[in-house]
């Protein structure tokens, strides 16, 4: 089910979304996501922009996503092309 910004808020602030492997990000109610990629520490920032989540890495530009979400699995669906980022709420 895709989620509205009332409903990606309530699902991912205090959590993190990981694939159990690689990656690891914790999505902090002051906007910002802290966590681990391929043994890295990382921090970006979120924001909801209508329906839509998007983070800013460092230097990177914007990018916004559909958030759909089954049970714990969630995918994030990139605006225009692109994969999905597929993962399980912890």
């Amino acid at each position: 089910m895709r989620l509205k910004a009332a409903d990606i808020r309530r699902s991912l602030v205090g959590k993190s979304l990981s694939d159990n492997v690689h990656w690891s990000f914790r999505y902090n109610a002051n906007g910002t996501v802290t966590g681990m990629s391929m043994d890295k520490q990382v921090e970006s920032r979120w924001r909801l922009a209508g329906d839509e989540l998007c983070e800013t890495e460092r230097a990177q530009p914007e990018a916004c996503y559909e958030v759909w979400k089954r049970k714990d699995e969630v995918q994030l669906r990139p605006r225009g092309a692109g994969l999905p980022v597929e993962g399980t709420l912890h």
